[in-house]
């Protein structure tokens, strides 16, 4: 594989990490009523999630972006902050519409 196509895949990964980071900031605000100022922003050290929201969220997840996110397999680190959980979803594999 070129560099240059190397280079291509990585930014297309980091613009569908961008949407997806677009998308659960979105899904915040209107599902769970959090404003989100920038997406490495830690929601739970910030108090902007308890561990009740952070449930409710998963489960938005799931229904958003069809990622059945396991607890058991993942650390609560991994789910602090926007970018972090876009990940996760992109590592998973979103649903595509």
């Amino acid at each position: 594989m070129s560099n240059r196509q190397v280079l291509h895949e990585e930014t297309q990964e980091m613009n569908r990490i961008g949407s997806l980071e677009e998308k659960l900031m979105q899904l915040l605000a209107d599902k769970l009523k959090v404003s989100v100022g920038f997406p490495d922003e830690d929601l739970i050290e910030n108090g902007m999630l308890d561990s009740l929201m952070l449930v409710d969220l998963l489960l938005h997840v799931d229904q958003e972006f069809g990622v059945l996110i396991n607890l058991e397999q993942v650390e609560i680190d991994d789910l602090r902050s926007v970018s972090r959980i876009a990940r996760l979803i992109a590592q998973n594999g979103e649903r595509q519409p």
